[in-house]
């Protein structure tokens, strides 16, 4: 985890794997949606990278997040 995602919505517990500066979408990106079994969770890609993990709705990994990145 590099950054947490500052957009602070209270069920956002997203992090970037690159500073977000770097992780601006555009040609080749993509969102690479998953099932959980709670919340959403959506891995954003540009080219052959990891960019940012989208977690939504998962009030525990938010706590946790916001721990190691306050």
């Amino acid at each position: 985890m590099v950054d947490r995602c500052r957009c602070g919505d209270d069920f956002c517990a997203s992090f970037y794997t690159v500073p977000p500066a770097l992780a601006s979408f555009g040609p080749g990106d993509q969102t690479i949606a998953l099932s959980p079994r709670e919340g959403m969770l959506n891995i954003d890609v540009v080219g052959a990278k990891i960019v940012q993990i989208e977690v939504l709705y998962r009030e525990g990994l938010r706590k946790k997040v916001h721990a190691a990145i306050p």
